[in-house]
């Protein structure tokens, strides 16, 4: 039985500690390509991940990945954020 659904053990407390505990669903990292069409959007960029072509909202100083260059891609619970590429100098 959870203890949400028995009162005695329903103190103020135990109910934050469980609600803001973490949920198990860490973020991790992704790794797509850059997509054709570039996105011409400055707050997206449109990416590859999985086979699928997605418009990722971006961080505001990440520049637009090139067509086949790698992407990262922060992937939480219920968000996608691109943080960047890396260039081979």
């Amino acid at each position: 039985m959870s203890e949400l659904a028995v009162p005695s053990t329903r103190t103020l407390a135990r109910v934050l500690r469980s609600q803001l505990a973490p949920t198990g669903d860490p973020v991790s990292l992704l790794v797509g390509v850059g997509a054709t069409p570039v996105s011409t959007s400055n707050a997206y960029a449109n990416i590859v991940l999985g086979g699928q072509t997605l418009q990722v909202p971006k961080l505001r100083q990440a520049t637009q990945p090139a067509a086949g260059q790698p992407a990262y891609v922060l992937r939480g619970r219920d968000f996608l954020l691109y943080i960047g590429t890396v260039t081979v100098t």
